[in-house]
C-alpha cells in the first residue's frame, strides 16, 4: 500500500504543478472568486487532482482502521506534506496564485475531512504547529476550526447514544 500512496502522491503533486500552470494563465487566476468543487471538476486537470486526492485518501483509510497506527498516521501526513508544498509554491507569486491557493484550500479542506476518524485531532494539531509552524498559521485557522466543529459533533452524538443505551 505504501508503494501505491508513494505513486498516487507523486502523481497528485504533478497534476497540483499542471495545474498551477493553467490556473495562472487563465483569466480568473487574479480573482478573488472562490473556486469551488464544480469549477474544479469541468476541466479534465482538475478532475484528475480530485481522483488522484480521492485515491489518496481511500489508501490511507483502508491501511489505518486504528487511531494509534503511526504508519497510519505517517501516510495521512505524507500527503498532507504534498498539499501544503503546492499551498507555499503557489502562495510565492501571490499576484498569480489565489485561484491555485483557492484550490489547495478545497483540497486541504477534503484531506482533513478524510483524516476525521482515522487520526487524532491533537496529533493533526500537533503536525501543523510543529511541521508548519513558521507558516502563517491562519492558512489553517479555518480549516482546523471545522474540524473541531466536527469533533464537536462527533462526541455530542457518541454522548446522547451513551444516554440512550
Amino acid at each position: 500500500t505504501n508503494g501505491a500512496l508513494e505513486l498516487t502522491i507523486n502523481a497528485l503533486s504533478k497534476q497540483l504543478k499542471e495545474l498551477r500552470e493553467m490556473l495562472k494563465s487563465a483569466p480568473y487566476a487574479r480573482s478573488s472568486t472562490k473556486i469551488d468543487l464544480q469549477f474544479l471538476n469541468s476541466f479534465e486537470k482538475g478532475k484528475t487532482t480530485i481522483r488522484s486526492l480521492s485515491a489518496i485518501i481511500g489508501l490511507c483509510q483502508r491501511s489505518g482502521t486504528s487511531k494509534l497506527d503511526p504508519r497510519a498516521e505517517l501516510m495521512w501526513f505524507l500527503a498532507l506534506d504534498c498539499l501544503v508544498k503546492a499551498k507555499s509554491d503557489s502562495a510565492k507569486s501571490p499576484a498569480e496564485s489565489s485561484a491555485m491557493i483557492n484550490v489547495v484550500d478545497m483540497l486541504l479542506q477534503r484531506l482533513f475531512e478524510g483524516m476525521t476518524g482515522y487520526v487524532a485531532l491533537p496529533t493533526i494539531v500537533m503536525k501543523v504547529l510543529s511541521e508548519y509552524g513558521q507558516a502563517c498559521l491562519s492558512e489553517f485557522r479555518e480549516m482546523i476550526m471545522s474540524m473541531l466543529k466536527a469533533c464537536s459533533i462527533e462526541e455530542h452524538k457518541h454522548q446522547t447514544a451513551a444516554l440512550i443505551l
